[in-house]
């Protein structure tokens, strides 16, 4: 991996790769298309156009179906809430024991499928609105010209319908009123087949005509993504957005404002995606289930790091929640506002395969804060993030860390390492590693404070580990 330190870059792309995508579909014999994928824990559910719903519990090698009760084998929408999992098509259908058994909780009107919070939302003919788990439903679509209701999204304070031919509907109040927000969407007939919501930013599916965007709940629309092909579904992990078309897989790694494709699935009709943290799942028109690493598909993804505070003279360990297809070549820049307190030797970045973490050791006897800035930058890609560090002075060592049970001081350390324990009961095993997972000291501690001699190990970053506390320390 590359470092540079103090240099910025910030770039708007398309992203183009090709992912190595794997059949899993054993067992979907006869399925037809696949509507609708939803991931429960160890738990895939598919929802398919002639067999009903899908169960796979080993990320997707083996299918078995799961129909007992349904009165339907054309599943087109399938949404989960803790351990409730309805499903919809030509009614509305709740399971609680992981599919197992269903039972019908509308009989009409469940081709798409929203939950939020205790609402459930129904549409297909119209949209209709339940609050107790499916007992009851309440038909809420006054301004909904066009019934044909085919997709649904829930904001935090809105709701979005999109139709067949009418375009898109939103209602600020649950469903009781809705307006027509279609500015800037194609002319004429408009088909909207996807919504999805990322961040402030919504996505629409516009069929024909492309993908567009909109950052003011659909006041105004921004086409990102002409295409003659049919946008059918989106999945939204972070801040990547994937589409499925009649043709492959296209995605955005900036929130739906730039779009690029993946070869992988060339000329596949994908109609439904899904993820579980590991694997991406693609349905196909043709029965058949797709899936590829996360880390394959997505080149570069970035969360927020939250604000780190910490004591004078100590390290910390922070995670760095980076997805990256590739390591070895990523370059990384790292920027502190404050070099007297963080200098650049003080922020060490470590970005491997399975961890990615930063080391945070402020100079000694430093106190104040300073705003960091991390860059990663792949080919053309590049994804950043700031967070702010604030660096306390303590009063006495006794208040080293009031959060903290366990107390390692001096840190950074010459030659001796004293442990303590607020805890009158003994300390227990003690053991010392180097940050690649190598045991270099252990010891049996018989009382709650402790004395270790570490004049003899190489200077570099360690950490303590004591049942399970673990604390960063460094041997000058």
């Amino acid at each position: 991996m590359k470092y540079v330190i103090y240099f910025l870059i910030f770039i708007s792309l398309t992203v183009n790769l090709c992912a190595q995508w794997t059949k899993c579909s054993n067992g979907l014999d006869g399925a037809g298309t696949i509507f609708t994928i939803a991931v429960s824990g160890k738990n895939i559910y598919a929802g398919s156009e002639n067999k009903g719903i899908f169960l796979s519990t080993n990320d997707g090698d083996t299918w078995t179906q799961v129909n007992t009760g349904l009165t339907t084998y054309q599943i087109t929408s399938i949404v989960i809430r803790d351990s409730n999992i309805f499903a919809g098509g030509a009614g509305v259908f709740l399971s609680s024991n992981y599919g197992k058994n269903w039972t019908q909780i509308k009989t009409v009107g469940g081709a798409c499928l929203a939950i939020s919070g205790s609402n459930i939302l129904a549409g297909g003919r119209g949209v209709f609105l339940s609050t107790n788990n499916g007992g009851s439903w309440t038909e809420v679509d006054s301004g909904v010209t066009n019934k044909t209701v085919s997709c649904l999204a829930l904001g935090d304070s809105y709701i979005l319908a999109g139709t067949n031919g009418n375009g898109i509907f939103l209602s600020t109040n649950i469903g009781n009123n809705w307006i027509p927000v279609n500015t800037g969407l194609n002319p004429g007939l408009k088909f909207i087949d996807c919504l999805a919501i990322s961040g402030n930013n919504i996505i629409a599916g516009q069929n024909p005509g492309g993908i567009f965007l909109s950052s003011n709940k659909g006041s105004n629309w921004v086409k990102k993504y002409l295409t003659t092909a049919f946008t059918l579904c989106f999945l939204v992990y972070k801040n990547i957005i994937i589409a499925g078309e009649d043709t492959g897989i296209i995605l955005s790694t900036d929130n739906g404002k730039s779009w690029g494709w993946d070869k992988g699935l060339d000329n596949t009709y994908v109609s439904s995606l899904a993820t579980n943290g590991n694997y991406i799942y693609a349905g196909t028109g043709g029965g058949e289930i797709y899936r590829t690493e996360l880390k394959k598909l997505i080149i570069l993804s970035l969360d927020k790091i939250d604000d780190v505070i910490m004591n004078q003279d100590a390290s910390v360990e922070i995670n760095i929640p980076l997805i990256a297809s590739k390591t070895d070549s990523l370059q990384t820049t790292i920027i502190s506002d404050n070099i007297a307190l963080l200098p650049p030797d003080s922020l060490k970045v470590t970005i491997t395969d399975t961890s990615n973490f930063m080391i945070i050791t402020p100079v000694k006897r430093k106190s104040g804060e300073a705003n960091i800035t991390l860059i990663f930058k792949s080919g053309s890609d590049s994804v950043f993030t700031t967070f702010k560090v604030t660096v306390n002075k303590p009063s006495e060592i006794d208040d080293f860390n009031l959060n903290n049970t366990i107390l390692i001081f001096p840190n950074p350390s010459d030659n001796r390492l004293s442990i303590i324990s607020n805890n009158i009961a003994p300390l227990g095993i003690i053991e010392i590693y180097t940050l690649m997972g190598i045991k270099v000291f252990s010891i049996e501690a018989q009382n709650n404070r402790t004395e270790i001699d570490i004049s003899s190990f190489t200077a570099g970053i360690y950490f303590v580990k004591i049942g399970d506390f673990r604390q960063i320390f460094v041997k000058n």
